[in-house]
């Protein structure tokens, strides 16, 4: 739960708050027993509070219990234990939520026409007004428009990791999705290609064979790079209008760019899960859509 937006961080916690509780059964032949089932889940929730480093006075009581054991899923608990973790886990929920309810005066519900966007690591005003303004131009020139009838507008900006919650509308959201996609895979064509041609380099390799094998890259990249466009292209937009492709393309390079510099892009946190699924949730596995395409045609 470190390094989320406060907008994650509230979402990660409502999830969190749901697992605190003890799932009992009573011994039938010994009333002083109990079953303590779903261990795992309730460890879990607990661990993930454990990484934030921020709740490690509330937890710390906890530890000397058997939910900290590597047990099984179901423990037994003598009524002593039982009412020991439930006086815990009720101190921790009501903190929690204590917690939550100050988030939610400090945190806006998202559009699910909206996305997020995270900046790369910046080092200067200099990087974030580049970063903005690419972001700017790589959005509104192809989700402004009749087709898509998108937008692009700032929601909200948290601090930490710089993000940003951009309104696109609801053509735009799907539109993007499909860009960053795209971009995924451009960034992984790309890292291949650099993998590569570092292994030649190890290998001495001569200098003009090693120019060679680096142009041929850079044009495959442009290659894939047009070939994602214009799939896209033919998706979202009603004509074939070759601006359209050029817009397309730019946009592809330039998430490209920030994905490769650590830069995310994700869905609203409460987009439905139709539409969570067209984002990439990790850029390095994503395949190209677009070549998928041809070569099953």
């Amino acid at each position: 739960m470190k390094n989320m937006t406060l907008s994650n961080f509230k979402e990660q916690l409502e999830k969190v708050i749901q697992k605190l509780h003890l799932e009992l059964s009573a011994n039938s032949s010994n009333p002083n027993i109990f079953y303590l089932e779903n261990v795992k889940d309730l460890r879990i929730a607990l661990l993930e509070l454990e990484e934030s480093s921020y709740f490690i006075n509330e937890l710390n009581p906890l530890k000397e219990t058997v939910i900290y054991s590597l047990g099984s899923d179901l423990e037994t608990l003598s009524t002593n234990q039982k009412d020991t973790l439930e006086v815990v886990l009720f101190n921790l929920r009501f903190r929690l939520a204590n917690l939550l309810n100050l988030l939610n005066g400090f945190v806006l519900i998202q559009s699910e026409e909206s996305i997020n966007i995270k900046l790369p690591p910046i080092e200067n005003l200099k990087d974030i007004s580049k970063y903005t303004n690419d972001l700017h131009n790589a959005i509104s020139q192809i989700v402004i428009n009749d087709d898509i009838k998108g937008s692009e507008k700032v929601v909200s900006v948290e601090n930490g990791s710089i993000w940003f919650n951009v309104l696109v509308g609801g053509g735009g959201v799907g539109l993007i999705s499909s860009v960053v996609w795209a971009a995924s895979a451009v960034y992984n064509f790309v890292l291949k290609c650099r993998i590569s041609e570092e292994h030649l380099r190890t290998v001495s390799i001569q200098n003009d064979a090693l120019q060679h094998i680096v142009d041929l890259n850079e044009a495959a990249i442009k290659r894939v790079i047009q070939t994602e466009a214009e799939y896209i292209n033919s998706q979202a937009f009603k004509e074939n209008e070759p601006e359209n492709i050029e817009k397309i393309k730019n946009s592809i390079k330039t998430f490209a760019d920030i994905i490769m510099k650590g830069g995310e892009v994700r869905p609203a946190i409460n987009a439905p899960e139709d539409i969570k699924e067209l984002f990439p949730s990790n850029p390095a596995l994503i395949e190209s859509k677009a070549i998928k395409k041809i070569e099953n045609e």
